[in-house]
């Protein structure tokens, strides 16, 4: 067999795994947008909801200090990703 036959080949079946990959990555996309809006949401309402609690009085500072702590940590997380799908969706 001639060797550019054999490149010809693979080069076909590389384009063929690639689009396959592609078409994947996005449907994925699509399918986890919900998902990461909803944490994303998540983290900015308990960043903020547990301050206005504490100045009510309805909890106490140590687990007002918890929620902001988990809905930063869901933010940080959830922001890039959220903000990643928006540029490639």
């Amino acid at each position: 067999m001639d060797i550019s036959i054999i490149l010809l080949k693979t080069t076909g079946q590389i384009q063929s795994v690639t689009y396959f990959i592609l078409l994947f990555t996005k449907i994925s996309l699509l399918l986890m947008k919900p998902i990461i809006i909803t944490l994303g949401l998540a983290g900015l309402l308990l960043t903020i909801l547990p301050a206005i609690l504490l100045f009510y009085g309805s909890i106490e500072a140590a687990f007002q200090k918890q929620l902001m702590g988990i809905g930063m940590l869901l933010w940080f997380i959830a922001a890039p990703i959220w903000d990643r799908i928006k540029k490639t969706v």
